[in-house]
């Protein structure tokens, strides 16, 4: 892997450092409003199209949930009406709709594959922003109900699969564009809850009386503060996703590709928490064991 400084919008200067490149993945993306996603969003997009445009390279787009909206069914599939009830839902639908069109237009072959919330090999992430952050003292947040499943993509996995994509994506598939839904893990609050008892466990975060203390997101003062902050307005349209069960039909990507990249869900757990390095271990640090116990709190 090589790292090169450059401006998104500087096609001539991607070029020079992509040449022979026979895949562009989108992987950039604005400030979390959807004011910023408004503004920004589609020349990101663009600059993308016009690298792609210009190797004939394939490209591959991350996509998300938004677009479906706070009507959408438990199981989602490609082709499940894309009803966005958000402002950064419906401009997930501009951003597809353009890809699309560029990919008519240019003669390239694109790929949107959507997936659930992001964990793993990096930080930025519901995670460890809100879920883990006090993991060491014994403590978990946790967003929404607990007993409600929710799609979840584990990035090496992920990552794993984009490649595969676009080794299979044929030459003459110039002008096509698809959409492809990555299942990952549809777990619930109580499994996540689980994984991370025995982390806990592992590196001497678990309380004395052997359960994680959890405690929920404050979506009451969040809604009080977001008329001044576009950050927490922003996390507040989205609670929706926290309180309707939903899961990715992965399918059609594994009719693509074959078996989807699947990292046991408490190993991509356990991988996940040790890269944030979020403390010291505990004096009382355990080796792994089997099995956890949780308890619900203030």
């Amino acid at each position: 892997m090589e790292w090169v400084q450059a401006e998104a919008g500087d096609t001539a200067a991607l070029l020079r450092a992509a040449k022979g490149a026979r895949a562009v993945v989108h992987a950039m993306n604005p400030a979390y409003t959807a004011a910023a996603w408004r503004a920004q969003a589609p020349g990101l997009l663009q600059a993308a199209i016009d690298a792609a445009a210009a190797l004939g390279a394939v490209l591959l787009f991350p996509g998300n949930v938004y677009n479906f909206g706070a009507d959408m069914p438990a199981v989602l599939a490609p082709d499940t009406p894309q009803r966005p009830t958000t402002g950064k839902g419906l401009i997930r639908v501009d951003l597809e709709q353009q890809l699309a069109q560029a990919a008519r237009h240019h003669g390239f072959a694109a790929t949107v594959i959507r997936a659930g919330d992001f964990f793993g090999a990096g930080s930025g992430s519901w995670l460890d922003q809100v879920i883990v952050k006090k993991l060491p003292q014994g403590r978990v947040t946790w967003p929404g109900t607990l007993d409600l499943p929710h799609a979840w993509a584990y990035l090496p996995d992920l990552a794993r699969a984009f490649v595969h994509v676009a080794e299979t994506t044929p030459a003459q598939a110039g002008g096509g564009f698809e959409c492809l839904h990555f299942a990952g893990h549809t777990v619930t609050g109580q499994d996540w809850l689980a994984a991370l008892t025995d982390v806990a466990w592992e590196q001497g975060w678990l309380p004395a009386d052997g359960a994680l203390r959890t405690g929920t997101l404050p979506w009451g003062m969040m809604r009080l503060l977001s008329p001044f902050n576009a950050t927490v307005a922003s996390l507040l349209e989205m609670r929706y996703l926290w309180d309707l069960p939903h899961a990715l039909d992965g399918a059609a990507l594994a009719r693509r590709i074959g078996s989807e990249p699947h990292t046991p869900f408490g190993d991509a757990v356990r991988t996940a928490i040790l890269a944030l390095d979020l403390g010291p271990r505990g004096a009382n640090a355990a080796g792994p064991r089997t099995g956890g116990t949780v308890t619900q709190g203030a």
